[in-house]
């Protein structure tokens, strides 16, 4: 995984599709996070599934990350996971 290219890749999704730079800021920081979380267990961000999420939350506990941090995180990552779906949504019905 080339964590430099997922960074940027997060960053232009966030700006993307959030209008707020409180959102934008907050969701960017906690899906980097996820990002060097997958990075170091050697995932790569298209094998993501709702049972890596789960690993991820309860390596985040374990570690005594408080959980607002965690439940922030959490809510970052699920949304740049929507904002794909959409966006693959798009890309591959645009012709219809």
């Amino acid at each position: 995984m080339n964590l430099q290219m997922v960074e940027q890749e997060i960053a232009s999704t966030f700006s993307t599709y959030e209008t707020s730079m409180e959102k934008r800021i907050r969701y960017i920081s906690g899906m980097k996070h996820f990002a060097e979380y997958l990075d170091k267990n050697n995932i790569e961000l298209d094998e993501v599934g709702e049972s890596v999420i789960e690993d991820y939350a309860n390596e985040l506990k374990s570690s005594g990350y408080p959980e607002v941090f965690i439940n922030n995180n959490l809510k970052a990552v699920r949304k740049y996971f929507s904002y794909q779906k959409n966006q693959d949504y798009l890309s591959e019905n645009r012709f219809f």
